[in-house]
C-alpha cells in the first residue's frame, strides 16, 4: 500500500514480502525428478503400463507397443488378459489376486501373449503393484 503526498508522489509504502526461495527449489526438484521418471518410463528397452484398479490400461510406453503391435492409443482401455493367451490367462490372473491381496508385492512369469496381426509371442512378464495416495 502507497501513501501520497499533495503533488501525488509516494512517499512511503507499506506491504509484506515471503521468500518463496524454498518453494521455487522444491518445485524445480519435482519438475525434474518428473521429467527423470517420464523419460525413464518412455525410453525404457521394456515393455511398461500403468493400469486403473480394474486392469486396464491408462498409460502404455513405446516399447509396450512394439512388443504387441498396437498403437499406444489402440492399448489405453485394454487389459493384459486381452494379450495374454488364453493357456496363460489362469496363472497371469492367480499372479495378480495375489498381488491385489497383499500376499507379494510382484509376480513374473513367462507368458504367451497375442501381439496384433495374429502372431503369437513368448514374453516374460513382471508385475508389481504401487499405490498411489493422494
Amino acid at each position: 500500500m502507497a501513501t501520497f503526498d499533495e503533488q501525488g508522489k509516494a512517499t512511503r509504502f507499506t506491504g509484506t514480502s515471503i521468500d518463496i526461495t524454498d518453494l521455487k527449489v522444491t518445485q524445480d526438484a519435482l519438475e525434474e525428478s518428473e521429467r527423470r521418471y517420464r523419460d525413464t518410463f518412455e525410453n525404457a528397452p521394456v515393455g511398461i503400463v500403468q493400469t486403473d484398479f480394474d486392469a486396464r490400461f491408462v498409460r502404455v510406453n513405446q516399447k509396450l507397443s512394439e512388443i504387441t503391435g498396437y498403437s499406444k492409443d489402440e492399448l489405453v482401455g485394454k487389459t493384459a488378459f486381452e494379450l495374454t493367451h488364453p493357456e496363460d490367462r489362469a496363472a497371469s490372473f492367480a499372479g495378480t489376486r495375489a498381488i491385489a491381496r497383499g500376499e507379494v508385492s510382484s509376480t513374473y512369469g513367462r507368458r504367451e501373449a497375442i501381439p496384433q496381426e495374429g502372431r503369437h509371442d513368448v514374453v516374460g512378464r513382471h508385475i508389481g503393484v504401487r499405490a498411489n495416495h493422494l
